[in-house]
C-alpha cells in the first residue's frame, strides 16, 4: 500500500516515459540516481527498488507502524510531503478491491501485513 500511495501522488499511477520538470521516470518518478531509464520504466524493477529502499530505511518492519506519508516521503525525498498521507485512503481502497484477486507464485504464501491489509 505504501508503494501504491507513492505512485498515486508521483505519477497518478501512470508509467510516465518522458522526463519532465524533475527528470523523473516511471510510476515513482524516479530520477537518474535510481537506475537507467529502462529500469525506471520497468514497473516491477521500480517497485522492487522502492521497496528495497523502504526496507533499508525502516529495518525490522518498522515501516508497518510508521505513518504512510512519512514512509513515502523518506523513500522519495520529494517536495510532496503532505500529499502522500492524503492519498493513503485511496490506496487502501484500491488494495482492498484488488487483494481478493491476487495470487502469488505457487507455494508462496500471500503477504500477511506488508500491505497493511492483513491478507
Amino acid at each position: 500500500m505504501i508503494a501504491l500511495t507513492t505512485a498515486i501522488v508521483d505519477s497518478g499511477i501512470q508509467n510516465v516515459s518522458e522526463e519532465l520538470d524533475r527528470a523523473g521516470l516511471g510510476l515513482f518518478q524516479m530520477g537518474a540516481a535510481w537506475g537507467s531509464s529502462t529500469q525506471r520504466l520497468d514497473a516491477t524493477w521500480a517497485a522492487n527498488a522502492f521497496l528495497d529502499k523502504m526496507i533499508s530505511l525502516y529495518p525490522d518492519r518498522a515501516w508497518v507502524t510508521a505513518p504512510i506519508g512519512e514512509v513515502c516521503q523518506a523513500v522519495q525525498v520529494s517536495d510532496s510531503t503532505d500529499r502522500y498521507q492524503a492519498q493513503a485512503a485511496d490506496a487502501q481502497v484500491i488494495v482492498n478491491t484488488v487483494w481478493p484477486y491476487v495470487k502469488g507464485p505457487k507455494g508462496v504464501p500471500r503477504c500477511s501485513g506488508c500491505c497493511r491489509t492483513g491478507g
